[in-house]
């Protein structure tokens, strides 16, 4: 039976043998594995193939500029009266100049950790965007600073700028392709960076949450190491949370589970017995240096934000800066200029429809065209807030028939088909353009145009001190609260979002925020 298998022909017309076939099904095979393992080997260095692939770009996007300034139809709409041509010192000029535009750029991002694998240098991919833009401009403004000081690199403004402009859109569209091939390299399978934490206390659980939710598939919590006589909470308030055993056990799990990082929670090794704190830490800390396994220390709190600029040390002891809001004295000049220069034109180039808004609400309702409210500013300092009034005249009188203050769960309302609301009001509160007079307030330096809410006196009343930390930073007409969550009744909601927009305060992020609420108003989303 053997032989007669083995000597039956395929009908296939090369007369091909069932062994030829599966010869080229395994060769088929071992060639997809050899491709397979080729993938996985690039994968690991891939922090590696990021720099080499963002100086490609930043290099080649400048010669790119030059390219199209010089070498194409586009220098039709530039006064260039003298010849240019690739002669070798000028090009070489661009070369050189490129080299250190590129150079200055991605010795930027290496320091601000933009290649390292370290868990602490990860960032939030809004985060990372920033680093990018400041890291760009630090290095064009070097390049023209140099160029300012060597006639060899006087060279056209118009290159360096489009240089820069290309380069941030290449560099940010390369991480972006990168977090989108992040999930699927892992189901390709790609190991992932497996992370033990000592302690199971609460900020443990959202670390560990928080660690896998945002790395797109490519961390994993392997589970979770108790301090003694600590007891492991709830089931209910921590799923998926596996006990390995006792911190000091972490020795023995080497040859039974593998991992790569290990991450202590302050707030559970603080809570340990004063005996026992010490040893324990040096056997940890021991056991991670001998097998080269960084060891992280997750800070007292999740609820305080710490950025990497606020993290340091005083001769040796280490030390984090603690604060809710954290604005850069440049940011907040320009902050303030840009604040009245929009005030200004929107006032001034809009005033025949605020004049007819005005006469609208006249006709249509008695009572004044400006609702005058008292609302709370900038740490808790109170301001007459404008608006273009969009309720029936006396509507605060009614207000407590609607709300009764004393028996809220939380200082905070949102009243759903308001009766109080005129017609006019109803349309202007859609479009937000009851809110227009505001820039008056942003004028006289009361509110900002990007910034949280100022909220009315009596609920503030109400704020307890985790609450009334959203009253450090100056109010704002829109903010990331309102784009994020335009009209959520939940406070704690609301809180979260004004403190991560009080952390996180730039440019970058109030150019986002006022794109994003344009396309909200635009939708009509929600009404405040």
């Amino acid at each position: 039976m053997v032989g007669f298998i083995t000597v039956i022909k395929s009908p296939n017309t090369n007369g091909a043998s069932c062994e030829d076939f599966f010869s080229i099904r395994n060769e088929a095979a071992s060639a997809n594995s050899r491709s397979k393992r080729f993938l996985l080997e690039v994968w690991k260095r891939r922090r590696w193939m990021l720099l080499l692939a963002d100086a490609t770009i930043i290099f080649g996007v400048f010669l790119v500029a030059y390219l199209i300034r010089f070498q194409t139809n586009l220098q039709n709409y530039f006064s260039v009266n003298e010849q240019l041509d690739f002669e070798a010192y000028f090009m070489s000029a661009y070369v050189r100049a490129a080299i250190i535009f590129a150079g200055f750029w991605l010795a930027l991002m290496t320091r601000d950790g933009m290649y390292s694998h370290r868990l602490i240098a990860a960032n939030s991919p809004k985060t990372e965007n920033r680093l990018l833009l400041w890291s760009g401009i630090k290095s064009l403004a070097i390049l023209m600073a140099i160029s300012f000081l060597f006639r060899g690199f006087l060279l056209s403004r118009f290159v360096y700028g489009m240089a820069f402009a290309m380069s941030l859109v290449g560099l940010v569209g390369l991480r972006s392709l990168g977090r989108w091939i992040t999930p699927r390299m892992v189901d390709f399978g790609a190991p992932r960076r497996r992370t033990i934490l000592i302690g199971t206390n609460l900020p443990s659980i959202e670390f560990a949450s928080t660690l896998e939710k945002h790395s797109n598939g490519s961390q994993e919590v392997v589970g979770f190491l108790e301090f003694p006589d600590e007891r492991c909470l709830d089931p209910k308030d921590m799923p998926g949370c596996k006990i390995l055993g006792g911190a000091d056990e972490i020795d023995l799990l080497r040859n039974k589970i593998e991992f790569d990082r290990v991450v202590l929670s302050a707030e559970d090794f603080l809570g340990a017995k004063e005996k026992q704190r010490t040893p324990l830490l040096m056997r940890i800390l021991n056991y991670c240096e001998a097998y080269d396994i960084p060891l992280y220390l997750i800070s007292f709190s999740s609820d305080i934000m710490i950025l990497k600029s606020e993290m340091g040390s005083y001769q040796g002891v280490p030390l984090l800066l603690l604060r809710d809001s954290t604005q850069h004295p440049t940011y907040t000049a320009v902050k303030r200029v840009l604040d009245i220069i929009l005030s200004l034109m929107v006032l001034t180039l809009g005033a025949p429809l605020w004049i007819g808004i005005a006469i609208a609400i006249k006709l249509n309702s008695k009572g004044h065209v400006l609702y005058v409210q008292e609302r709370i500013g900038m740490n808790g300092k109170p301001f007459r807030m404008l608006k273009f009034r969009s309720m029936i005249d006396g509507a605060d009188e009614q207000l407590e028939d609607l709300i009764d203050f004393s028996s809220m769960e939380e200082p905070v309302f949102n009243i759903r088909k308001d009766p109080r609301v005129t017609q006019i009001g109803a349309i202007l509160r859609r479009t937000s353009l009851d809110e227009i007079p505001q820039f008056i307030n942003v004028l006289k330096g009361e509110m900002s145009v990007v910034g949280p809410r100022p909220e009315r006196t009596e609920l503030v009343q109400l704020y307890n001190a985790y609450q009334w930390r959203r009253l450090k930073a100056k109010p704002g007409i829109t903010g990331y609260q309102q784009v994020m969550s335009r009209g959520d009744p939940s406070l704690a909601k609301r809180i979260e979002y004004d403190l991560f927009y009080l952390k996180n305060q730039s440019p970058w992020l109030d150019l986002n925020i006022l794109l994003k609420t344009t396309i909200v108003v635009a939708r009509g989303d929600g009404m405040e």
